[in-house]
C-alpha cells in the first residue's frame, strides 16, 4: 500500500477522476498485463524490446466503463494509448487504439486497435488478444494479479521520476 506522500507524487503520472485507487489499481492491473504492453507483435524491428512501460496514464468514469489514455514506450519508440475498459461479471474487455509517434513510419503503419478479453478465475486469469495489425488472435494464461508487482511498478514510476529531476 503506498503512503500518502507516493500517492501525490504518483499523481504526476496517473490521474482517475471519479473513481477510487481500488479501481485505478485493477485497470493499471488490466493495462499492465495486456499483450500490447508486455509482449507488442509491432515493433520498428524483429530485435527491438517487445515490453512498454507506462510513462503517464489517466483514467475517467465513462458511461458503464473507464475510459483511459496516455503514453507507453521502451528505448526504442513511443505510442499514445487510449481505450476504455468495460466489465460484465468477472469479464473485463479492454478495447485500445494506439499511435506509434516514430517519425519514419508511414501514416498507415502508425495506428491500430487491439481488443483485450481477460476473464478473472479463482487461480488464474485467461486473457484473450487480438491486434488489427497481426491479425493473431492468442489466448493465454495468466498468474492472478500481485499487489506487490503493482505496488513495486508504482515505486518504480516515483523513483524514475526522482532520477529525473536530479539530472
Amino acid at each position: 500500500m503506498l503512503d500518502y506522500e507516493d500517492e501525490i507524487l504518483l499523481e504526476q503520472y496517473i490521474t482517475y477522476n471519479y473513481m477510487n485507487s481500488d479501481t485505478r489499481d485493477l485497470c493499471m492491473n488490466l493495462i499492465l498485463h495486456m499483450k500490447e504492453i508486455n509482449d507488442s507483435d509491432v515493433s520498428l524491428n524483429e530485435n527491438a524490446n517487445r515490453e512498454y512501460r507506462i510513462n503517464t496514464m489517466r483514467f475517467g468514469k465513462y458511461g458503464m466503463g473507464i475510459k483511459f489514455n496516455g503514453i507507453i514506450s521502451n528505448e526504442n519508440e513511443s505510442r499514445l494509448i487510449d481505450g476504455v475498459i468495460v466489465r460484465k461479471e468477472n469479464n473485463y474487455f479492454v478495447k485500445a487504439n494506439l499511435y506509434r509517434l516514430d517519425e519514419y513510419l508511414d501514416d498507415e503503419d502508425r495506428d491500430y486497435s487491439i481488443i483485450e478479453h481477460f476473464i478473472i478465475m479463482n487461480d488464474h486469469i485467461k486473457r484473450k488478444s487480438y491486434s488489427s495489425v497481426t491479425g493473431i488472435y492468442c489466448v493465454d494464461k495468466l498468474p492472478l494479479f500481485d499487489e506487490t508487482y503493482l505496488y513495486d511498478y508504482y515505486k518504480s514510476m516515483i523513483d524514475r521520476g526522482f532520477q529525473r529531476i536530479q539530472c
